[in-house]
């Protein structure tokens, strides 16, 4: 009996022990799982945490260049349809001064489009030139080609000169008209008022003005379009305003044309056994006598006293410009012009006295 129950007791004992093990032993399973589990939710919960504030971050920067991208769209649409307005409305006033049966206003927009992107000049700015020469008498020419050659050749000038458009095409358009020249001489007018702004000391603008007070006295005294350039671009080289020049050069012009004027009597004597003996002044003009050497030969020189000039011309302004004008007139040599097109390159007709352009005797 004793061994048996010493035997029971021995095995009650190992199986508490076995027990005991075997509850510990779950027990820190379970403490290690909860640690693992509790572990796994923290780096779960961080990972969440990380990955959101990363989704935020993308979100926010897509939002942000969403927007900025979005209102560039809507700015850049704005602009293309302003832009589109502008040009739609030049060339609605360009078709109130076309023959919309000699003229087909869709392909004329169409070249107008074109040129912009050659020149890079804003359509709607090339529609309202456009406008401007059709004002000022410029005519269509063929269809509309015409118009599209003196666009571009306006352009060209505006950029040489260092000038805008509307100028460049206003002071051509002037002087076609003024001087009763057809559209196949805007290369001709163009030279003269290139060369006229970079040999004298006066813009695109102010020579497209002054040339506009002068060519009234010009034009009745056949005076043609190059004398005048190369009259202005002396006169400004000397300082003297282009608005002045126009005006002491156009009383000159009246002073030399007027029928017994003391000018005019003074050039009829100094004439006198000459080519142009007898001739009016208009028609010494006319028959290329340049007006430096008219001057010359009526002994203008500098040290004419201001009653001497005052006695001549009947005025001051007509006795400074005709100083201005004759004597020592500078060289005017082949030069070349770096920001213009070839073909705008001025020559001596005479080698010692008056610019003119190449070509024209």
């Amino acid at each position: 009996m004793a061994d048996n129950y010493n035997q029971t007791n021995v095995v009650s004992s190992t199986q508490v022990s076995n027990t005991t093990v075997n509850n510990t032993q779950i027990n820190f399973y379970q403490e290690l799982k909860k640690s693992a589990d509790e572990a796994e939710s923290i780096a779960s919960q961080l990972e969440k945490k990380v990955t959101n504030k990363v989704l935020d971050m993308g979100v926010n920067a897509v939002m942000s260049l969403g927007s900025s991208f979005g209102g560039a769209l809507v700015e850049a649409g704005a602009k293309a349809v302003e832009f589109g307005s502008e040009f739609e409305t030049s060339m609605a006033k360009v078709s109130t001064r076309i023959d919309a049966s000699q003229v087909d206003m869709e392909s004329l927009q169409q070249e107008v489009l074109d040129l912009s992107d050659k020149t890079g000049v804003a359509a709607s700015e090339l529609g309202g030139a456009m406008y401007t020469a059709l004002s000022a008498g410029v005519q269509m020419g063929d269809g509309g080609a015409g118009m599209m050659q003196y666009l571009e050749s306006c352009t060209e000038l505006a950029k040489a000169g260092f000038s805008d458009l509307d100028t460049a095409v206003s002071a051509t358009a002037d002087i076609l008209r003024d001087y009763n020249l057809d559209l196949s001489d805007t290369d001709r007018v163009q030279k003269v008022l290139m060369q006229t702004h970079l040999l004298g000391g006066a813009s695109l603008e102010e020579l497209g003005n002054a040339m506009a007070l002068v060519s009234p006295a010009a034009v009745a005294t056949g005076v043609d379009v190059e004398q005048v350039g190369a009259a202005l671009s002396v006169m400004t080289e000397q300082g003297v305003p282009a608005a002045t020049a126009a005006e002491q050069l156009g009383r000159l012009l009246a002073a030399l044309s007027t029928e017994g004027s003391q000018a005019q009597q003074a050039l009829s004597s100094a004439a006198a056994g000459t080519q142009y003996a007898g001739m009016s002044f208009q028609e010494m003009m006319e028959a290329g006598l340049p007006l430096d050497e008219a001057l010359d030969m009526m002994g203008v020189n500098a040290d004419m006293s201001e009653e001497a000039m005052l006695e001549m011309f009947g005025s001051l302004e007509a006795g400074e410009a005709a100083l201005s004008l004759s004597g020592e007139i500078r060289n005017f040599s082949p030069m070349t012009c770096p920001p213009c097109p070839p073909r705008w390159m001025w020559w001596a007709r005479r080698p010692t006295s008056w610019p003119t352009l190449l070509g024209k005797s």
